[in-house]
């Protein structure tokens, strides 16, 4: 399992290695319900498999029982506000590593990890 959480981080490195200020402006502040509509069904897909697979992570006893992988979604949905936030965007160097604390946050906290 941790290496599954491991290799969603990696994917999601890879995936917004990329994405430009610009780009993040302009996806998350436009009216293109085509772009988004597309960008929405595939996020769905894969937060459906990623919470099937905390629940199997559960079962196993790897993340707490009480624990509610929707929670996470929820939480990251209301966090999309921040991707366009001028002041957040420029404490870092590019979108990825702002997009990376985000991802590392939620999967580490605050502890030290390879």
């Amino acid at each position: 399992m941790i290496n599954t959480i491991i290799r969603s981080i990696n994917n999601k490195a890879e995936g917004t290695d990329d994405i430009s200020r610009e780009f993040l402006m302009d996806f998350y502040e436009s009216n293109d319900s085509g772009l988004k509509s597309f960008v929405e069904e595939v996020t769905s897909e894969a937060w459906n498999e990623l919470i099937k697979s905390f629940r199997i992570a559960q079962e196993k006893g790897w993340f707490r029982k009480d624990f509610k992988p929707e929670f996470i979604l929820y939480v990251t949905q209301h966090l999309i506000p921040m991707f366009t936030d001028e002041k957040l965007l420029k404490l870092y160097d590019t979108p990825q590593d702002m997009i990376m604390e985000f991802a590392n946050l939620f999967t580490y906290g605050i502890s030290p990890h390879d």
